[in-house]
């Protein structure tokens, strides 16, 4: 069990510095919005982010094992 938990512990590790270097990258390479369009831009990401908090609550519905996804449908709760 306590080699299991390792692997999982690493694995978890490796996914969150690959999202760092993502993230790191795309705010680097991603220019500043002019202020024309920054409402269109902030209007269209609420509505992907709507989309996305639909797709996580339905699939928190259809698993029987939703532990895991709870407190990401909080943490996207407390985001608005």
């Amino acid at each position: 069990m306590t080699r299991h938990l390792e692997r999982i512990e690493r694995h978890v590790d490796i996914s969150n510095e690959a999202l760092a270097v993502f993230v790191r990258f795309w705010l680097t390479s991603t220019p500043a919005l002019p202020d024309t369009g920054l409402a269109a831009a902030q209007t269209k990401g609420r509505e992907r982010y709507e989309g996305i908090r639909r797709c996580v609550r339905a699939a928190a519905g259809q698993r029987h094992d939703t532990i895991g996804v709870a407190p990401l449908i909080q943490v996207l709760n407390s985001m608005l």
